[in-house]
């Protein structure tokens, strides 16, 4: 991973935001079973949510606050 990849671009910040908005609090525990169930490809802008979990992984998810999602 270089250097510029070190969070999600503002595309896919707004994919993980619209994500916790849908599923409320437990958005993160949804979207971590959501990525090792494959479920994500199938949510709205899946795509963007399964590039996230490629890019960054589990550990940036318990990381990340809704602050950080606003682009």
């Amino acid at each position: 991973m270089t250097a510029a990849l070190k969070k999600p671009n503002p595309e896919q910040l707004a994919a993980v935001a619209a994500y916790a908005g849908r599923h409320g609090a437990q958005w993160k525990n949804k979207l971590h079973m959501a990525w090792l169930t494959g479920t994500d490809a199938s949510e709205e802008k899946g795509s963007l949510l399964r590039q996230v979990r490629n890019q960054f992984g589990p550990k940036w998810l318990t990381k990340v606050t809704k602050e950080e999602l606003q682009c």
